[in-house]
């Protein structure tokens, strides 16, 4: 399933979401304060659910727009030692050619540990080098080009 939506506060109070994996549609839109606190009452009694954004995001299709990323990411502090990882397949185009994305990290950026991938960008939104908010880590999808043809007679 392709994902076109992600409503304001979707994930809002949800602190123990570690792990997200989209397949989002190039055109994916997404609210905001997704993953921000929630305010709820239960009881009567006034409570406060924190969320956070999720340490790993996984895109298996192209890349959204930079509207779309920094909705996704308005809640993490930029920093040296990026809080998340942003998984895509760099075989597709978009990925490739996406604006946001800082395609020259710093020699410690790269360094930062991953597993399953090797660091190819940084997604600043705005902020300095080497500050940041999100390694791109290359890692293939199962839904990306495969670069193998059978032909069956």
């Amino acid at each position: 399933m392709t994902v076109t939506n992600i409503d304001d506060c979707a994930f809002a109070g949800n602190s123990s979401l570690t792990n997200l994996v989209i397949h989002a549609d190039p055109e994916l839109v997404v609210g905001t304060g997704i993953f921000g606190d929630h305010d709820g009452r239960w009881n009567s009694v006034d409570l406060v659910y924190p969320g956070h954004v999720p340490e790993r995001i996984v895109f298996t299709g192209e890349a959204i727009s930079e509207t779309a990323m920094n909705n996704l990411l308005a809640g993490v502090c930029a920093a040296t030692v990026k809080p998340v990882k942003i998984y895509v397949d760099m075989r597709l185009a978009s990925w490739r050619t996406a604006s946001y994305i800082d395609f020259a990290p710093t020699e410690g950026e790269r360094a930062q540990p991953d597993r399953g991938g090797s660091v190819v960008g940084i997604i600043r939104c705005g902020a300095p080098a080497p500050l940041g908010k999100a390694l791109v880590v290359n890692r293939r999808s199962p839904y990306g080009p495969t670069g193998l043809s059978i032909f069956m007679r």
